[in-house]
This record gives structure tokens, C-alpha cells and sequence, in this order.
């Protein structure tokens, strides 16, 4: 009997001790205490690398849009207020003889579902007015913050506390306030 119930305590400590346990506990919230912080930053560099991204295809694509017409997208578009979704939607290209799809359906990954990029065209630096060979496009996104700020897109602008976009003047551009190291 005696052997037996020594058999039976010899068997009885294979588990972790309390100590150990709490060790690895320890270990794991260390861990994870590092690890959290870096994916939130990561989620931010990656909207705002897409948002880049985008807004560069969006001057890009409005740019064709414009040398295929002839005359400005605003005006393909039946004014700015359809522009960026006139690239993609070609029922809101009221003038061309041949609608076209320039782009993929691209959204603001800051702004709230189904909100498209902001978008401006305004007379290039050293033009006196809005005309085909003479304009500059930009577009750009709301930020982290959800905020729609206002920006020309022409040299010595800046978007808006948070906003990342694109111009054809500056290329890509960002606000004060990103806080994340340049995120172009």
C-alpha cells in the first residue's frame, strides 16, 4: 500500500506549478503590451498608404478623362459634385459620345461606408484660368479624424489637419496632424 499511494504522489506532480503559470502569464501581457500599439500603427500607415494610392489613381484617371474629351472632367461630369464617382460610373458622363469606366470603385477608408474622395480642379500656378492644358486636380481623403477639409491642391497648400491626398501639382501631400512619418 505504501508503494502504491508513493506511486500515486510521484504521478500527481506533473502539472505546472501556480509560479509558472503566473510566469507565463506575465510573459504573454509583456508581449502582447508591445505588440497592440504596433498593429494600431500599422492599421494607419496601411489606410493611408491605400488613400495615397487611390488619390493618385483618381488625378490620373481624371486627367484621361479630360485629354479623351477635350474639355474638363467637371464639366464630362456635369460638375465637380459627381467627381471622383464620374470615373467609375460612366451614366454620370453626360457629355462624351462614348461613356467610359476609367477606374475601379475606390472609397475613403476614413470616411464612413459608401463616401467617396473629396475632389477639386482649380487654374494651374501661373494660369490665369480653368481650361484643359491649364488645371490642376486633386483629391484627397478625410483623415482619421472623419473631417472634410477644404484644399486647392496648388503649390503651398497643405490638406487639412489629417488628410492625405494628391495633386498633379505637388503630388502627394499630407496635413500637419497625420502623426505617422510620412506617410506618402
Amino acid at each position: 500500500m505504501l508503494k502504491w499511494m508513493r506511486k500515486q504522489l510521484n504521478q500527481a506532480q506533473k502539472g505546472f506549478t501556480l509560479i509558472e503559470l503566473l510566469i507565463v502569464v506575465a510573459i504573454i501581457g509583456i508581449l502582447a503590451a508591445i505588440a497592440i500599439p504596433n498593429l494600431i500603427t500599422a492599421q494607419r500607415r496601411a489606410r493611408y498608404s491605400r488613400s495615397a494610392g487611390d488619390t493618385k489613381s483618381i488625378l490620373t484617371q481624371a486627367m484621361v478623362l479630360t485629354s479623351d474629351n477635350n474639355v474638363l472632367a467637371g464639366t464630362v461630369c456635369g460638375g465637380l459634385a459627381n467627381l471622383p464617382q464620374c470615373l467609375w460610373t460612366p451614366a454620370l458622363q453626360g457629355a462624351p459620345a462614348t461613356p467610359t469606366v476609367y477606374m475601379a470603385k475606390v472609397l475613403d477608408p476614413w470616411a464612413p461606408a459608401g463616401v467617396n474622395y473629396n475632389f477639386n480642379q482649380v487654374a494651374g500656378t501661373g494660369c490665369a484660368a480653368i481650361g484643359p492644358g491649364c488645371v490642376s486636380y486633386a483629391a484627397w481623403t478625410r483623415g482619421s479624424d472623419g473631417v472634410v477639409g477644404a484644399w486647392t491642391g496648388v503649390v503651398g497648400t497643405l490638406p487639412a489637419a489629417d488628410d492625405l491626398g494628391n495633386s498633379t501639382e505637388l503630388g502627394c501631400a499630407f496635413g500637419p496632424t497625420v502623426g505617422i512619418a510620412n506617410p506618402c
